[in-house]
């Protein structure tokens, strides 16, 4: 094969893999760098990499502190991964792959705090069922919990009986 063929060969092969990148849905480069954009509903989650507060969402994390070269022993769960935490809602540990490092990172957490009301009601089992029933009436007498929130805790404490 000459010379000239071998370039037309090449100039086809770089032509086709923007085309292909196109296709997959996949970015060839990361639109940001090595910066990944990370925001969170809500906002003003605290962002964690490899164990460290890093910052509060919306913001930028640099793609080498999630994938660092060298780390210890210890932080070996922690690789790859961007944990985003905001009082109230469940913590969010998220891998980082290739999709993230070249859109970025949004994220919603689940900020349900009636489950965790529901939760802790559920964790009185020393309580006798007449106690938890008064504390119940309690949180609804004192507009704690909604009307729902009261019948859905009152069947769960006297189907534990």
């Amino acid at each position: 094969m000459n010379k000239r063929n071998m370039q037309k060969k090449l100039i086809t092969y770089l032509l086709w893999i923007p085309l292909i990148s196109s296709c997959s849905g996949i970015p060839l480069l990361s639109e940001h760098k090595n910066n990944i954009p990370v925001d969170s509903i809500p906002t003003g989650a605290s962002i964690y990499v490899m164990g460290k507060f890093h910052s509060t969402t919306p913001s930028v994390v640099n793609q080498y502190s999630i994938h660092p070269i060298t780390y210890n022993k210890e932080d070996e769960s922690l690789y790859g991964r961007i944990t985003i935490k905001h009082e109230g809602c469940q913590e969010k540990s998220v891998i980082v792959n290739s999709q993230i490092i070249s859109s970025g990172l949004k994220t919603t957490l689940d900020c349900t705090e009636k489950t965790q009301t529901v939760t802790k009601q559920q964790d009185n089992t020393d309580k006798s069922v007449v106690q938890r029933l008064q504390q119940l009436q309690t949180l609804k007498d004192e507009k704690l919990i909604s009307d729902e929130e009261f019948r859905e805790i009152r069947i769960r404490i006297l189907d534990s009986i």
